[in-house]
This record gives C-alpha cells, structure tokens and sequence, in this order.
C-alpha cells in the first residue's frame, strides 16, 4: 500500500520555525543514535562506527545524527534503492535491510536499516542507519581481504529486502543470515538495535509531521535543504576558482594463490567554478582483481565528507549540502567498478582519496591547510572462545591528524572526517573477547616534524587467549608526506611476536592474514602523520613541551628541531639552540 499525501502548500520562509524543525529533527536523529548505541552488542556498535538519519519520502536527507560527515551521501543512495524496488509496496512497520556495495552500500561489511514513515496514512520520510558488522560469511574472517578476487568470495550480500513486512519479522530471512555468518549472535543482535533505532525514528518523524500538517512539514523540510544549499554555495565561493590535481600510486597485494598484485594510481582534478565544484577522477586505474577497488557510492562519500570537514563545517548536514557539488568517476576503474569486481578491502584506496581532496582542497582554499592525516587501521579476530561461542572482532587503530598550517595534529584521534568514529575501550573488549591488550601508547619520536608536527604513531599489542584467524589492515603503506617543507610521518608497521618469543615482522601490505595461537602476540603501529613548515621553524617551548611529554627524546629534538634540552626540567638552552639552527640554515643555503 503506498498512500500520496495532499499537494504540497508552499510556506512563507519563517526563519524561527524552520530552526526549530531542523532542531527537532536533529534531536530525533541523535535519540536513534543513543538506541543503537545502548541496544547494540559490538564493540563496533560502542567505538561509533555507525550512523544515523531522517529523510523525506524522496530518500532526500533532512537531518543526521550520531555520523561521520563521510556518510551523508551514502543514505541518500540507500533510500533511492527503496524508493525504486518498492515505491509501491511500502506499509507501515516495514524495515529494511541492504548490505549490497553495487546497490547503494559500500561493502558487504556495512549494512544499512531503513523504515519508511507514515503519518495521518501518508509516506512521509525514512528513517536510516547503518552500521559495520564484524562478520559477512565469505572465504576469509570480517570479509575484507584484498586477496579477494570476486565479490562472491567476500560473504553474504542482501539486496534491499525486507527484514519486517507491516511489523512482522522475516524469520526466514534471519535465519539465512545466521546459516551463513560467523558470531551469528552478535550480527542479529547488532542487526535488532538498528532495527529499534529506526523504529524510534520512525515513530518521532510521523509525530512531527502530525503536529505540523503533512503540508506544511514538507515545506519546511523543502526550506532546510534549501538553506542548506546555499550556506553550501556560499562556503565553495570562498574557494578559489581554478583546477587543481593531484594523484597517488598504490600498491597491493597478491591473492591466496600466489599470483602477485600490482600498483593503482588514483588521479583527481578539483575544478572550481563560483559557487559549484566538480570532483573528476577521471584517470584512475581500471578495476582490479583484487579487493581493493571503491564502490562509487563510498567515493561520493569521500568527496563530500571531506569538502564538509574542510570548507564546510557549519554548513546543514542535509541534502541541500551535495546540490554544488558533481563527481564523476570512470567506469570499470578502481574508483567505480561493475559488478562482480570484489571491494571488501576499499578503505586503503578511500583513505587515499581523502588524502587528494584534502591536498586539492587545501591548494583552493584561503587561510588554514591541513596536511592529510593517517586515516584507520585495524585488526580482525575471529575463532572460538573457551566456551565454544564464536567470536569476531574489528579492533579499530586511528593515528591522528596531520598537522596544519597553524598549529600541531591531534595525536590517537579518528580523521576529522570521521567525527563519529573513535577507539573501543580495552576493558570491553577484554571482557568480550579472549585477548589482553598489553600495551597501548603513543610511539617516542615517531611524528612528521615540522614548525607545526604530524600526529604521532600510535602503539598497540593484542595477547591472544584462543586459537584466532587474524587479519591486520593497514593504510598509509608510504607514510603520510608532510607540506610546505614538513617531514613525512613513518609508514605502519605490524609483527607476530609467538608465545615463544620468536618475532615475524609482517611484509607491508594493507591487508595481512595469518593464524595466532595463544599467548601468540599482535603489535601493531598507526603511521604517523607529516608535519608542516620546517622543524627548524618550529617554537623551541613546544619542543619541550612534547620532550616533558615523552612524545620526543632530547637527542630527537637536538637533532630534528636543532632545539637544545639541559638539564632533568629539559629547558630550552635558547642560546645554543639559536645557534644551531643559525648553523644548519647556513649550511642548506
């Protein structure tokens, strides 16, 4: 059954009401976040890597809550995939549920929930989040390996297909998902939080359009994105005019076989034009058989959730946002593959796209640039706990920012990009998973120096307490390059320490599979982030500043920064440390 509600009646632009829908809607979509946080098992579910929105009935954004700004356009994808299969078959109470990355996701790991609203008999909206699940069946453990050479091998995928029918649960379809996952409870569960998270939603949403008139409610909303655009159009004028490029090579790793993996280059052009930009990666390399390649949905993503993080902090976080912005991407490339190409592993290639729209970005921009940070690491587990339940986990690793023009980055943080995402704590994942973490910290000496530093690596060994298959993602295999003169952050790196001390330094690769014993030990180090300016440049009191910290030895900042340190208060000995750099400016001419 699908109701049309009565012909819309433009509103007069009243800017006290529409504050106070955006508001509302703000807060309705904050209350979904707070359900799926509270309801959900996974350490995923805690650590935030998970989103929340309302949208109109056209599948258009009206408001987000608990998100990262990188997964504004993927709902909007989502929605326009509900709105085709089933614009004519949409009843109260029903849910669904897509995990498909060539059908509005962006790899089987992800899987999206979405309940259409009614109100007074009338399709209103959609409630929408989504969520990482650490587990999607397939051939290897968590589903993302870049060995994977079809989309096929990588696990379950799920079309949008009803979870609810008019509030009846699809009991068939849970049991599909559980016959074919691993941790099968923790998924349902997981899966069950989202599922009341949009039922709250669902239900605020009608109650608002009740108390305004379903007329009058879509005018507001219509008011919204329209506010929203121009606050948008308004920030990319600010930038200037112009094209811009800038391009990286990656490489990757062979599959299960053998067979060697090769180097993909991703090449993109910034055009700005008034008040409207393109984002064209025409350029980048053909599809690969190999993980790695990038759903174009998670590409929009990356574009618009770095454009936000950048120029656009103030701007709405609704539809009217994307309106000035055009991204075009080949097809059967890296950054736009046709199905089945595998794309479990896309996040080395997102990183590195976000990498280029800050370099791009930053070129067009007036006033603060910020050198690209480290991006997410992560390491999977997954086996059997002592008492025969399956367990898996996604443990994620942020290194932290890179520095700006203006001052240092933010060590052991997710990318500002990622506003949601963050660290799970280590007393719950020892209390849920057979491990003890044994060391997290930041590493001594390992930053991208500059006048202004690069985030630090970030340290952190995993002791197993089970037989586990392990999977360690790593971003940022070359470092992360500094600016304007500033030092490159060091690249990450990994090692299996065994239960007998025999160390095996892991080859770098961005995803690296193996199997742990227990007392068996994972450590694994973040890339650190590059600086900006020269280190020479740099304020001598902040140097001791980090040196009183334990982030930078004396002979580091004597030899990185030409600061000299004395005595057990490491003060700065300003005479010496004038000359020295007086010396090496000298001797570089």
């Amino acid at each position: 059954m699908s109701t049309t509600s009565q012909a819309r009646t433009p509103a007069k632009f009243d800017p006290v009401l529409n504050e106070i829908v955006a508001n509302e809607l703000g807060a309705l979509s904050e209350e979904m976040a707070i359900v799926i946080s509270k309801a959900g098992r996974s350490p995923m579910l805690k650590a935030g890597e998970f989103a929340t929105a309302l949208c109109d009935k056209s599948g258009r954004i009206m408001a987000e809550g608990f998100a990262a700004p990188l997964q504004l356009s993927g709902f909007e994808t989502l929605c326009a995939e509900v709105t085709a299969r089933y614009s004519v078959d949409l009843d109260p109470g029903d849910v669904f549920v897509s995990n498909d990355p060539y059908g509005g996701m962006t790899h089987l790991p992800d899987v999206g929930v979405v309940m259409p609203v009614f109100s007074v008999g009338a399709h209103v909206g959609y409630a929408v989040c989504y969520s990482h699940h650490s587990d999607t069946g397939g051939r290897v453990p968590g589903g993302m390996s870049e060995q994977s050479r079809s989309l096929y091998e990588e696990g379950l995928r799920l079309p949008v297909v009803k979870v609810h029918t008019a509030g009846r649960r699809n009991v068939a379809l849970i049991e599909t998902i559980r016959a074919n996952v691993r941790a099968s409870s923790e998924w349902v569960s997981d899966l069950d939080a989202k599922i009341a998270g949009v039922q709250r939603g669902a239900r605020g949403l009608a109650g608002l359009a009740e108390k305004y008139g379903v007329p009058q409610f879509e005018a507001l909303c219509d008011g919204l994105i329209e506010h929203a655009e121009r606050a948008m159009r308004n920030a990319v004028a600010e930038l200037a005019d112009g094209e811009y490029f800038a391009d990286a090579e990656m490489p990757y790793g062979g599959d299960i076989e053998g067979k060697d993996g090769g180097t993909v280059r991703i090449a993109l052009t910034l055009r700005v034009a008034g008040d409207s930009l393109e984002f064209d990666l025409t350029g980048s390399s053909p599809q690969v058989d190999a993980g790695i390649n990038t759903p174009s949905a998670m590409v929009r993503a990356a574009m618009c959730g770095g454009l936000k993080a950048l120029v656009a902090q103030g701007v709405p976080a609704n539809s009217g946002f994307f309106r000035p912005i055009k991204v075009t991407v080949p097809e059967a490339s890296v950054v736009n593959p046709t199905f089945p190409a595998p794309v479990s592993a896309r996040a080395p290639i997102f990183f590195k796209i976000l990498d280029l729209v800050i370099r791009t970005v930053g070129s067009a921009k007036k006033g603060t640039i910020a050198v690209p940070g480290v991006g997410g690491d992560a390491v999977h587990l997954s086996g059997k706990a002592q008492d025969g339940t399956e367990f898996a986990l996604l443990d994620l690793m942020f290194g932290g920012w890179g520095a700006r023009s203006n001052s240092d980055g933010i060590d052991g943080v997710a990318p500002v990009y990622m506003g949601s995402y963050g660290t799970a704590s280590i007393e719950l994942l020892e209390n849920q998973f057979p491990l003890v973490i044994e060391e997290f910290r930041i590493v001594e000496d390992s930053e991208g120096a500059g006048k202004y530093r690069g985030a630090m690596q970030i340290s952190r060994a995993t002791r197993l307490l089970a037989d586990a298959e392990v999977m360690v993602r790593s971003v940022n295999l070359d470092g992360s390059p500094g600016m304007k003169g500033g030092l490159p952050g060091p690249p990450p790196s990994t090692k299996l320490i065994r239960a007998d001390g025999t160390e095996v330094s892991l080859g770098q690769r961005s995803h690296v599979h193996l199997t742990g014993r227990p007392g068996d030990r994972i450590l694994h180090r973040t890339a650190g982030a590059g600086g900006y300016g020269s280190p020479w440049e740099r304020d001598p009191e902040m140097v001791r500043a980090d040196a009183v910290e334990g982030k930078v030895s004396v002979q580091h900042a004597l030899e990185t920064y030409a600061v000299v340190l004395r005595g057990d208060d490491l003060d700065v000995d300003e005479v010496r440390t004038a000359s020295l750099r007086a010396e090496k400016t000298a001797a570089r001419g």
